[in-house]
């Protein structure tokens, strides 16, 4: 099984697909934009944040023919997500 782990930083998603034994095999990347209402503020809409997930999966998803069989998710912080799904190849 090829997995696919997903991780939304502060400014953007990342996404590898690894193999079994921990080659990447394809990544995908794209920003989300940070919004400033005030100094020292800093503010991220999840809808720039779920747009920017989809494109990079699918960025790292041309690597091949994938059907997904399960995922998991953990969230490590407020603003911090990881992703993981066990993908069959």
């Amino acid at each position: 099984m090829t997995i696919l782990a997903i991780d939304a930083g502060t400014t953007g998603v990342t996404a590898l697909l690894v193999s079994p034994v921990g080659e990447v095999l394809s990544t995908g990347y794209a920003e989300f934009p940070q919004h400033f209402p005030a100094d020292g503020c800093v503010e991220h809409e999840l809808g720039e944040i779920w747009a920017a997930t989809l494109a990079a999966t699918r960025h790292a998803l041309t690597w091949g023919d994938v059907t997904i069989t399960a995922n998991a998710t953990t969230d490590k912080a407020p603003f911090c997500s990881t992703a993981i799904a066990i993908l069959s190849v």
